[in-house]
């Protein structure tokens, strides 16, 4: 009884084993979903093709409601300015707000794209602010959250502690935006 215990037990294991390497292998062949989300412009972007364009680019997912974000994104307008072949992606994301009322917030010379909740999911944005900064061969080359911001209380605000973040932010994005190529 014990054996055909263990035989069933084995024989489920293999099955189930062999059922997920399939769905693996599908998943590898399926074409990758296409990502074409609208512009506060009311322009589609199609990001899957945008992000392979070479030049070097911000992605930058953030909401109006949040203190860290209201800290990141006059940096990112600043970076903008300073490097002015640098494409900025702004997704404003995790947000109830209307077109209207964003575009009154989102006064900066950046794409603005809409509609982003699924796509910030897919690619990892779990807290917000989210940056990466994408080098011209269309690879991550920094996520802003590798970017050391120790050094406040743990019990501090939000607001305190996303005004010790900005400088530290502004830093290492600067430090990695020098090392990339701009020609």
């Amino acid at each position: 009884m014990k054996n055909a215990l263990k035989f069933i037990a084995l024989a489920l294991v293999l099955t189930l084993s062999q059922s997920a390497v399939q769905a693996q292998d599908e998943a590898r062949k399926a074409p990758p979903k296409q990502w074409i989300l609208e512009t506060l412009d009311g322009e589609n972007i199609d990001l899957n093709k945008r992000i392979q364009e070479p030049g070097n680019r911000i992605m930058v997912f953030w909401a109006t409601w949040c203190p860290f974000c209201k800290q990141l994104m006059p940096i990112v307008s600043e970076l903008k300015r300073d490097y002015p072949d640098l494409e900025v992606l702004s997704f404003n994301v995790f947000d109830d707000i209307t077109r209207e009322d964003y575009a009154t917030k989102a006064d900066w010379p950046f794409i603005h794209v809409l509609g982003g909740d699924e796509f910030a999911r897919v690619h990892g944005v779990k807290g917000l602010p989210t940056l990466f900064l994408i080098n011209g061969e269309g690879k991550m080359v920094l996520d802003l959250r590798e970017i050391d911001t120790k050094g406040t209380e743990e019990d501090a605000s939000n607001r305190v502690k996303a005004a010790h973040y900005a400088p530290l932010w502004n830093k290492g994005l600067r430090e990695a935006l020098d090392k990339l190529n701009w020609e």
